[in-house]
């Protein structure tokens, strides 16, 4: 005979729409709160073969023993075993995976499963059957439940209401779809809302959100406006919205409103907008706030044209004139007004490729050597055509 060890769920830790048994298209949660460490069940099965027999109501195989205790050791049932009906779900990453009943003396007394379940992410019920009916899985091919909240993640919602809790460390959550709930905890997050009107808390660290098209109407319950080497702690990522005249936005587009509440409501060229729960209107209507909100623009190095000469952008100060293009395409001067920078880590570039320079090669444009880094939301003006974009 042999043991295996296997981890599991309790009955009580899946979210089932209607509260009953399962039904085909109803949605399936684990819920939000779940930490594998503390919360899984350890299923200790002792059989003569490999494979988890099972059947709803017969017994097919009476070699089958096990043993259930929750994480902190406690016996929770104990005796003959088999596996019940089994659920599939449609995964929001993709794929399925398969949910078995676990039943000790032909009671239910947990669950196993052949995939990672993400705590809070709600999956659709794509089937359910007799386990008697369909391939029983091998007991290698059960995954024991690892979500630990004190660790990276890269959380991926889908296209119904999710409540997701990040925890600890540095994570990227994609709410997907849908009117999500989305708590970044005390890592420095990057957190996209998606689709539908979303409720978002960042939590703890620099945290960024990631604004999209199409993105509905998001509360941000806690933006950090901390001013940090001339920018806020948390920051908002625009830079895949865009003007009615689809360029990207600047700070100049973002119209701003009340909430009736005292809180300032950012509203974008595309409809998108963002409540900011406790920032005032006030706070957020000068221009220079606003950048200082969103994304570095310029690359270190960068060369910006002066009525000198060209200079590099980290040696311009406020009130120093450089030169853009007006409407004809010439040049002309005004001040700087406002200077801000942050410094962008490999890891952040990683997580948000967006956010990674944009360096014109050697030759590109014509006779030249390597020419300026920049952003991927800024343009440059090539002499007898029009802007080009990064």
């Amino acid at each position: 005979m042999a043991t295996c060890t296997l981890g599991g769920y309790a009955v009580s830790q899946f979210l089932i729409e209607g509260g009953g048994p399962p039904d085909i298209g109803a949605r399936f949660m684990l819920e939000p709160d779940f930490v594998a460490e503390a919360d899984r069940l350890i299923i200790t099965v002792t059989n003569d073969g490999g494979i988890f027999h099972g059947s709803a109501n017969t017994v097919p195989d009476n070699t089958q023993s096990a043993t259930i205790t929750n994480a902190g050791g406690d016996t929770l049932a104990s005796g003959d075993v088999r596996l019940g009906y089994s659920t599939t779900l449609s995964s929001p990453a993709g794929g399925t995976i398969t949910v078995y009943q676990v039943l000790v003396n032909g009671t239910l007394a947990g669950h196993v499963v052949d995939g990672q379940l993400e705590p809070g992410v709600t999956c659709l019920i794509a089937n359910w059957s007799d386990t008697l009916l369909a391939d029983p899985p091998d007991y290698n091919a059960l995954s024991t439940p690892a979500r630990d909240p004190g660790q990276d993640a890269v959380i991926q919602g889908g296209i119904y209401d999710d409540h997701i809790l990040a925890g600890g460390d540095n994570d990227s959550v994609d709410g997907g779809d849908g009117s999500d709930t989305l708590i970044g905890g005390t890592g420095n997050d990057t957190i996209i809302g998606g689709a539908g009107d979303d409720r978002i808390t960042t939590g703890g660290g620099s945290d960024l959100i990631v604004l999209e098209p199409g993105g509905g109407w998001d509360t941000v319950t806690d933006f950090d406006m901390t001013m940090i080497d001339g920018r806020t702690r948390d920051q908002l990522d625009g830079a895949t919205l865009l003007d009615r005249a689809g360029n990207p936005v600047r700070a100049r587009d973002v119209t701003i409103q009340d909430d009736g509440a005292g809180s300032a409501i950012l509203v974008f060229p595309g409809g998108e907008k963002v409540t900011l729960l406790g920032v005032t209107p006030e706070q957020v209507a000068p221009i220079e706030t606003l950048q200082a909100m969103g994304i570095t623009c310029i690359g270190s190095g960068k060369r910006i044209d002066t009525p000198d000469d060209p200079r590099p952008f980290e040696t311009l100060r406020e009130g120093d004139a450089v030169l853009s293009r007006d409407a004809r395409g010439l040049p002309v001067a005004h001040p700087t007004r406002f200077i801000a920078a942050r410094r962008v880590e490999t890891d952040e570039m990683t997580r948000t490729p967006r956010h990674a320079p944009i360096e014109i090669a050697a030759g590109a444009l014509g006779p030249h050597g390597r020419l300026w880094r920049h952003a991927s939301t800024w343009c440059g003006w090539v002499r007898k055509a029009a802007p080009v974009t990064a």
